[in-house]
């Protein structure tokens, strides 16, 4: 089981000063949970329902609430991580303006997944990418910084299609996709897909990055939290989930929501091609 890419921090923040970089935030998830505020006596004064990235345990099936009764090793708890996203982000940003780096937009490829849609009439406006820049924007500065949601999304496939999409019509050549651990396997395999569905996209440089990798050099408390993560059965669950999914890219079998023309393309192009994916399965 492949833990940790010691790497790929190092490799995105070495940018060369005249690339023009854009970063993604992958990871999707938003919870909906409650905020008490007490006085200095504690007696709780108010309550507010909020909206949050998720933590890094969730439920398989996702449902926009927030659940503080579950524990990493419990059954049908898997590895979220949306929030861990929106801190490594905020960590490689500041990296990037120390040494002076071009940051040219960040993209939030989160939109409206079906597990919103009875919430959209309360909240209007809600969208993943909404509420992972407004917890951005509380840890770096975005005025500054060109930023967009891709709200129309619903799979993987169609976040990195449009942030490729994106770069080429703005110059960006290179692209850092920010996503947890578990799931960073699986990102690549579909990034060398879409890459032979649409070879203009190997004009741009694409990376994958581990929130754990970058979080884990800022403190000792969160590299604890990520061994005990990574030791969870949680991680367990979700680690033979993304090879299943990595497993079915390879023979066919592979379920997209994506409704983009490219897919269309996918079968023909594995029939035809031996070579699609530049990493084996990690068995």
């Amino acid at each position: 089981m492949n833990i940790m890419s010691e790497s790929s921090v190092s490799l995105s923040i070495e940018n060369d000063k005249q690339t023009k970089t854009g970063l993604v935030i992958l990871g999707r998830g938003i919870e909906l949970g409650t905020v008490n505020t007490k006085d200095k006596d504690g007696v709780l004064v108010s309550s507010k329902r909020t909206w949050r990235p998720t933590s890094l345990i969730e439920k398989v099936v996702r449902t926009g609430k927030r659940l503080t009764d579950i524990g990493k090793d419990d059954e049908g708890v898997v590895i979220g991580g949306a929030n861990a996203n929106v801190l490594a982000t905020a960590q490689l940003v500041r990296e990037m303006e120390k040494k002076g780096q071009s940051l040219e937009i960040i993209i939030a490829a989160a939109g409206r997944p079906p597990y919103l849609k009875p919430y959209l009439e309360e909240y209007q406006g809600l969208s993943e990418g909404k509420i992972l820049f407004g917890r951005l924007s509380k840890k770096i500065d975005l005025k500054s910084i060109p930023h967009e949601i891709l709200e129309e999304n619903v799979d993987s496939i169609d976040d990195i299609i449009v942030a490729h999409q994106r770069a080429l019509t703005e110059g960006i050549n290179k692209l850092i996709f920010v996503t947890v651990n578990v799931h960073a396997p699986r990102v690549r395999d579909l990034i060398d897909l879409v890459k032979v569905l649409e070879p203009s996209f190997s004009k741009v440089v694409s990376e994958v990055v581990e929130s754990e990798s970058i979080l884990g050099k800022r403190s000792k408390k969160y590299a604890k939290i990520i061994q005990d993560e990574i030791e969870s059965s949680a991680y367990q669950r979700t680690w033979e989930r993304e090879q299943n999914g990595r497993r079915q890219l390879r023979e066919g079998t592979y379920s997209f929501k994506s409704q983009s023309p490219l897919i269309a393309k996918y079968p023909a192009v594995l029939r035809e091609r031996s070579d699609i994916f530049s990493q084996a399965l990690d068995l």
